[in-house]
C-alpha cells in the first residue's frame, strides 16, 4: 500500500469514472481491430519480395499472426485509443434503450420515428 495515496482524497473532478468490464472489453477489442488493420496493411506492403511467389497458406498464417499481435499490443495499452474511449464511455452508458431479444411481440419493440427517406418508398 502506498502511504501517501491515503493522505489526500482525489477531488471528484479529477477522479476517473469507473468503466464497466463490458465497456472496457469493447474499447480494447475496437483498438485491437484498428491496430490489426494497420499491421495487416503494413505486412502486405513490406513482407513480400518482388518476383517471389508466396507459399500456400501464408496469407492465413500472416492474418492469424497479425491479429494475435494486434490483440497483445492492445491489451498492453496499444496507442491509448481504448483508454480515451474508456474515459468518455461512462457518461454515455445506460442511456440507450435495451430491448429483450426474447420478446417477439411487435408492441414491445420501441417506436422508431420515420424519416423523409422512409416515406418516399
Amino acid at each position: 500500500m502506498n502511504p501517501v495515496a491515503g493522505l489526500w482524497p482525489l477531488p471528484a473532478a479529477l477522479a476517473t469514472p469507473a468503466v464497466s468490464p463490458r465497456g472496457a472489453t469493447a474499447a480494447r477489442d475496437f483498438e485491437a481491430s484498428l491496430i490489426g488493420n494497420l499491421l495487416e496493411s503494413l505486412e502486405k506492403t513490406f513482407a513480400s519480395v518482388p518476383g517471389q511467389e508466396p507459399s500456400p497458406g501464408s496469407d492465413e498464417y500472416n492474418y492469424i499472426a497479425t491479429r494475435a499481435l494486434a490483440e497483445v499490443i492492445a491489451s498492453h495499452g496499444g496507442f491509448g485509443i481504448a483508454a480515451l474511449i474508456g474515459r468518455h464511455l461512462p457518461a454515455h452508458e445506460g442511456k440507450g434503450e435495451v430491448v429483450s431479444s426474447g420478446s417477439r411481440d411487435p408492441a414491445a419493440l420501441p417506436k422508431v420515428p420515420s424519416t423523409p427517406a422512409d416515406r418516399t418508398r
